[in-house]
C-alpha cells in the first residue's frame, strides 16, 4: 500500500467544490459574446454592422474600436461566392492587426 504525504493546505469539502463549480458555470452562461456581422462585397468594400467601409484605414479604426470593447465581440464574416479569397484574406489581416483574429466565429457564404 502506497502512503502519500498529507497536503500542506486544507482539504476542500465536497459542498464547497460543488458551490465553486456552480458559480463558474453560472458566470460562463451569462457572458455570451456579442456577434457583429462583417460582409465583404465583390468590389472589396466591407459592411461592418450598420457601417459601410471603402477605405481600409477607416475599417482598421473601426476594428480597433471593436477589439477594445468588453466583452470582446465575435465577428462573423459573410461573403458572396464571387468574392476573391484575397479580399477576404485582407480583411482577416486587418482583423489580426486590430486584435480580433482570434474572435472570428464563422466564415460563410450566404445561400440564395
Amino acid at each position: 500500500m502506497t502512503r502519500y504525504a498529507k497536503a500542506p493546505w486544507p482539504s476542500l469539502g465536497p459542498s464547497l467544490v460543488i458551490g465553486l463549480a456552480a458559480a463558474v458555470f453560472t458566470a460562463t452562461a451569462i457572458a455570451a459574446p456579442t456577434i457583429v456581422r462583417l460582409r465583404v462585397e465583390a468590389d472589396g468594400s466591407v459592411d461592418l454592422g450598420d457601417s459601410h467601409f471603402i477605405d481600409e484605414a477607416d475599417l482598421q479604426t473601426a476594428l480597433k474600436v471593436l477589439a477594445h470593447q468588453q466583452p470582446r465581440p465575435e465577428v462573423h464574416i459573410v461573403t458572396d461566392p464571387s468574392v476573391s479569397s484575397e479580399k477576404v484574406g485582407r480583411v482577416i489581416l486587418l482583423m489580426q492587426k486590430a486584435g480580433l483574429a482570434n474572435r472570428v466565429g464563422s466564415l460563410t457564404a450566404p445561400t440564395k
